[in-house]
């Protein structure tokens, strides 16, 4: 299943995201709303370490850290 793109603005500049990617990587179903408290909370986790997410084990890696990070800065507008 491909993912959709979405033009999102940051800070004015234009950025492309792709829709759903943080709700597959934390294995959350796409109707699932993401609290800022608990973003913050995952995203203290060291690269490489593993944590359980809504009875999910995943492993934080570079690019799930860099969309949770993304996720946060968005929230915030």
């Amino acid at each position: 299943m491909a993912y959709t793109k979405e033009v999102v603005e940051l800070d004015g500049t234009p950025i492309t995201i792709k829709v759903g990617a943080l709700h597959r990587s934390l294995k959350v179903p796409a109707k699932y709303t993401f609290k800022r408290a608990e973003l913050q909370r995952l995203n203290k986790k060291e690269v490489g370490s593993e944590f359980s997410f809504k009875g999910n084990k995943i492993k934080m890696t570079p690019l799930v850290k860099k969309r949770i990070t993304l996720a946060i800065n968005l929230m915030k507008k």
